[in-house]
């Protein structure tokens, strides 16, 4: 459901599909948040095969999250959310503890999803 009817659901250009861990209006895209939302989603089509659902919105994330992980890079670090492109407003760096934890979210995304070579490189 998207968030501006009470879900989590939000849109970049109304395209890629993103889980917001704070649903806001505008949408921030506030990218550990999202992430983990997949890990959680990959973990109930593991336990609960029978849960299409789960590994349907697993691969629509995924897909936005390929797309979408560029717009995080900040050179010698991530972006914590997307403020600057949704707000129009200055960028909001990750800390350093945020940036470790993208880091290994996106490790353990490519290893349980095989054909992401770019969340390693």
């Amino acid at each position: 459901v998207d968030s501006d009817k009470g879900g989590v659901r939000a849109r970049l250009m109304g395209i890629h599909d993103w889980y917001e861990e704070y649903p806001t209006s505008p949408s921030t895209f506030i990218l550990n948040g999202f992430m983990y939302s997949l890990i959680g989603l990959y973990d109930l089509s593991v336990i609960n095969p029978a849960s299409t659902k789960a590994r349907k919105l697993f691969d629509k994330g995924i897909k936005s999250l390929e797309v979408m992980l560029p717009l995080y890079d900040a050179g010698s670090g991530t972006f914590y959310d997307l403020r600057h492109i949704t707000m129009h407003t200055s960028p909001k760096f990750a800390r350093w503890d945020y940036h470790s934890t993208h880091i290994n979210q996106l490790l353990l995304l490519a290893s349980i999803h095989h054909n992401s070579s770019q969340f390693i490189e």
